[in-house]
Protein backbone atom coordinates (compact mmCIF):
# COMPACT_ATOMS: atom_id res chain seq x y z
CA UNK A 1 0.00 0.00 0.00
CA UNK A 2 1.53 3.38 -1.19
CA UNK A 3 2.52 6.41 1.46
CA UNK A 4 0.13 9.55 1.82
CA UNK A 5 0.62 12.42 3.24
CA UNK A 6 -2.77 14.30 4.36
CA UNK A 7 -4.26 17.60 5.11
CA UNK A 8 -6.49 16.67 8.05
CA UNK A 9 -9.01 19.17 9.49
CA UNK A 10 -11.50 18.02 12.84
CA UNK A 11 -14.52 19.42 13.90
CA UNK A 12 -16.30 18.78 17.07
CA UNK A 13 -19.57 17.58 16.85
CA UNK A 14 -20.56 19.06 20.19
CA UNK A 15 -20.72 22.42 18.72
CA UNK A 16 -22.11 21.85 14.95
CA UNK A 17 -24.34 18.86 13.37
CA UNK A 18 -23.41 16.89 10.93
CA UNK A 19 -25.42 18.65 8.15
CA UNK A 20 -23.81 22.35 9.34
CA UNK A 21 -19.85 20.75 8.65
CA UNK A 22 -20.81 19.66 5.60
CA UNK A 23 -22.45 22.47 4.00
CA UNK A 24 -19.63 24.31 5.33
CA UNK A 25 -16.69 21.71 3.35
CA UNK A 26 -18.88 21.82 0.32
CA UNK A 27 -19.04 25.44 0.62
CA UNK A 28 -14.95 25.45 0.96
CA UNK A 29 -14.00 22.71 -1.91
CA UNK A 30 -16.61 23.48 -4.51
CA UNK A 31 -14.69 26.07 -6.20
CA UNK A 32 -11.26 24.67 -5.71
CA UNK A 33 -11.91 21.44 -7.14
CA UNK A 34 -12.97 20.28 -10.61
CA UNK A 35 -15.48 17.60 -9.77
CA UNK A 36 -18.37 19.40 -8.04
CA UNK A 37 -21.31 17.18 -8.54
CA UNK A 38 -19.53 14.38 -7.51
CA UNK A 39 -18.28 16.10 -4.19
CA UNK A 40 -22.14 17.58 -3.86
CA UNK A 41 -23.04 13.53 -4.66
CA UNK A 42 -20.11 12.44 -1.99
CA UNK A 43 -21.17 15.04 0.82
CA UNK A 44 -24.86 14.60 0.64
CA UNK A 45 -24.39 10.81 0.80
CA UNK A 46 -22.76 10.67 4.40
CA UNK A 47 -24.82 9.20 7.01
CA UNK A 48 -23.77 8.78 10.55
CA UNK A 49 -23.79 5.21 11.43
CA UNK A 50 -20.42 4.07 13.80
CA UNK A 51 -19.66 0.52 13.86
CA UNK A 52 -18.70 -1.48 16.54
CA UNK A 53 -15.07 0.26 16.67
CA UNK A 54 -16.95 3.45 17.64
CA UNK A 55 -15.59 4.67 13.86
CA UNK A 56 -17.92 5.76 10.90
CA UNK A 57 -16.06 5.10 7.40
CA UNK A 58 -16.73 6.31 4.01
CA UNK A 59 -15.35 5.28 0.54
CA UNK A 60 -12.43 8.14 -0.89
CA UNK A 61 -13.64 10.01 -3.61
CA UNK A 62 -10.61 10.80 -5.90
CA UNK A 63 -11.06 14.69 -7.30
CA UNK A 64 -8.35 17.47 -9.19
CA UNK A 65 -7.45 20.19 -7.80
CA UNK A 66 -6.42 22.44 -10.57
CA UNK A 67 -3.51 24.33 -8.23
CA UNK A 68 -1.36 21.24 -7.76
CA UNK A 69 0.72 20.90 -10.61
CA UNK A 70 -0.25 17.97 -13.19
CA UNK A 71 0.28 14.25 -12.51
CA UNK A 72 -0.85 15.13 -8.05
CA UNK A 73 -3.99 12.73 -7.57
CA UNK A 74 -5.65 13.68 -3.98
CA UNK A 75 -8.41 12.07 -2.95
CA UNK A 76 -10.86 12.90 0.03
CA UNK A 77 -12.21 10.93 2.75
CA UNK A 78 -14.18 11.10 5.95
CA UNK A 79 -13.55 9.60 9.63
CA UNK A 80 -16.04 9.81 12.63
CA UNK A 81 -14.76 9.42 15.89
CA UNK A 82 -17.02 8.58 18.47
CA UNK A 83 -16.05 7.82 22.52
CA UNK A 84 -15.89 4.46 21.69
CA UNK A 85 -13.49 4.50 19.30
CA UNK A 86 -11.12 6.97 21.56
CA UNK A 87 -12.14 7.07 24.90
CA UNK A 88 -10.47 10.71 25.20
CA UNK A 89 -13.09 11.94 23.56
CA UNK A 90 -16.20 13.94 24.95
CA UNK A 91 -18.16 14.16 21.61
CA UNK A 92 -18.20 13.18 18.33
CA UNK A 93 -15.71 14.38 16.26
CA UNK A 94 -15.98 14.48 12.30
CA UNK A 95 -12.51 14.24 10.32
CA UNK A 96 -11.73 15.31 6.36
CA UNK A 97 -8.59 13.99 4.80
CA UNK A 98 -7.62 15.19 1.38
CA UNK A 99 -4.81 12.39 0.60
CA UNK A 100 -1.94 12.54 -1.49
CA UNK A 101 0.21 9.79 -2.34
CA UNK A 102 3.56 10.72 -0.82
CA UNK A 103 5.58 9.67 -4.00
CA UNK A 104 4.11 12.56 -5.53
CA UNK A 105 4.95 15.72 -3.14
CA UNK A 106 8.65 14.38 -1.69
CA UNK A 107 11.62 15.23 -3.44
CA UNK A 108 12.65 12.11 -5.41
CA UNK A 109 16.50 12.30 -4.01
CA UNK A 110 18.28 9.77 -0.78
CA UNK A 111 19.44 13.07 0.67
CA UNK A 112 16.03 14.86 0.65
CA UNK A 113 14.61 12.97 3.44
CA UNK A 114 10.85 13.55 3.08
CA UNK A 115 11.35 17.06 1.81
CA UNK A 116 8.76 18.31 -0.23
CA UNK A 117 8.73 19.56 -3.70
CA UNK A 118 9.03 23.23 -3.88
CA UNK A 119 5.99 23.55 -6.41
CA UNK A 120 3.21 21.80 -4.03
CA UNK A 121 3.68 23.71 -1.12
CA UNK A 122 1.84 26.82 -1.84
CA UNK A 123 -1.21 25.15 -3.18
CA UNK A 124 -0.72 22.45 -0.21
CA UNK A 125 -1.00 26.03 2.24
CA UNK A 126 -3.79 27.43 -0.05
CA UNK A 127 -5.79 24.21 0.81
CA UNK A 128 -4.55 24.21 4.77
CA UNK A 129 -5.85 27.85 4.51
CA UNK A 130 -9.26 27.04 2.84
CA UNK A 131 -10.55 24.56 5.29
CA UNK A 132 -9.54 26.64 8.45
CA UNK A 133 -12.42 29.35 6.92
CA UNK A 134 -14.42 26.05 8.18
CA UNK A 135 -15.24 27.19 11.44
CA UNK A 136 -15.45 25.88 14.11
CA UNK A 137 -12.70 23.91 12.84
CA UNK A 138 -10.49 22.96 15.42
CA UNK A 139 -7.34 22.23 13.80
CA UNK A 140 -6.16 21.64 9.76
CA UNK A 141 -2.52 20.00 9.74
CA UNK A 142 -0.65 18.37 6.87
CA UNK A 143 0.78 15.36 7.82
CA UNK A 144 2.29 12.12 6.13
CA UNK A 145 2.23 8.43 7.20
CA UNK A 146 4.49 8.37 10.23
CA UNK A 147 2.44 11.73 12.00
CA UNK A 148 -1.17 11.34 10.91
CA UNK A 149 -3.69 11.98 13.46
CA UNK A 150 -0.69 13.11 16.29
CA UNK A 151 -1.36 16.36 16.50
CA UNK A 152 -5.47 16.43 17.07
CA UNK A 153 -4.78 12.71 19.33
CA UNK A 154 -1.93 14.81 21.65
CA UNK A 155 -4.58 18.18 21.49
CA UNK A 156 -7.47 15.77 22.80
CA UNK A 157 -5.54 13.77 25.20
CA UNK A 158 -3.48 16.14 26.65
CA UNK A 159 -0.57 13.88 25.77
CA UNK A 160 1.47 12.92 22.85
CA UNK A 161 3.13 14.88 19.92
CA UNK A 162 1.53 18.06 19.34
CA UNK A 163 4.22 19.71 17.33
CA UNK A 164 4.12 16.27 14.47
CA UNK A 165 2.80 17.92 12.00
CA UNK A 166 4.43 19.30 8.74
CA UNK A 167 2.41 22.59 8.46
CA UNK A 168 -0.44 23.92 9.76
CA UNK A 169 -3.02 27.00 10.16
CA UNK A 170 -5.34 27.97 12.58
CA UNK A 171 -3.57 27.51 15.61
CA UNK A 172 -3.48 29.98 18.64
CA UNK A 173 0.15 31.92 17.36
CA UNK A 174 0.33 33.31 20.92
CA UNK A 175 0.15 29.24 22.15
CA UNK A 176 1.58 27.27 19.88
CA UNK A 177 2.78 23.27 20.82
CA UNK A 178 5.41 23.06 22.52
CA UNK A 179 8.14 21.14 20.48
CA UNK A 180 7.52 23.87 17.39
CA UNK A 181 10.32 26.17 18.68
CA UNK A 182 12.08 25.47 15.53
CA UNK A 183 9.29 26.21 12.99
CA UNK A 184 8.19 29.18 11.26
CA UNK A 185 5.55 31.23 11.00
CA UNK A 186 4.47 32.85 7.54
CA UNK A 187 1.55 34.80 6.64
CA UNK A 188 0.56 33.30 3.58
CA UNK A 189 -3.01 34.01 1.88
CA UNK A 190 -5.02 35.92 4.82
CA UNK A 191 -3.88 33.81 7.56
CA UNK A 192 -0.97 32.67 9.28
CA UNK A 193 1.01 29.52 8.41
CA UNK A 194 3.14 27.21 10.87
CA UNK A 195 5.82 25.16 8.97
CA UNK A 196 8.60 22.57 9.94
CA UNK A 197 11.19 24.07 7.67
CA UNK A 198 12.97 20.62 7.50
CA UNK A 199 10.07 19.04 5.34
CA UNK A 200 8.52 22.33 3.70
CA UNK A 201 11.19 24.39 1.83
CA UNK A 202 9.91 27.68 3.34
CA UNK A 203 11.94 29.70 -0.18
CA UNK A 204 8.95 28.71 -1.94
CA UNK A 205 6.54 31.44 0.04
CA UNK A 206 9.03 33.84 -0.65
CA UNK A 207 9.38 36.95 1.45
CA UNK A 208 6.57 36.60 3.74
CA UNK A 209 7.42 35.79 6.89
CA UNK A 210 6.40 36.64 10.25
CA UNK A 211 8.22 34.74 12.73
CA UNK A 212 10.99 32.45 12.18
Amino acid sequence: MPAYHQIQAYYSLGERSVPEVLAALEHALLPIVSEQRSLHEWLSSFRWSPGEDGFVYTQHLAISLPAFPTGITPSLQLLGWTPRAFAALRADWLQLDVLFPSAQLEEQHPWQDGKLQTEVVSPLLELLCVLTTTRPCMHVHLTDEVTDGLPWEAFISGRGQPWAFLAAAGLDETALPRGTESFEQRAFAGHTVVVNPKIVPVSALGTKEVNG
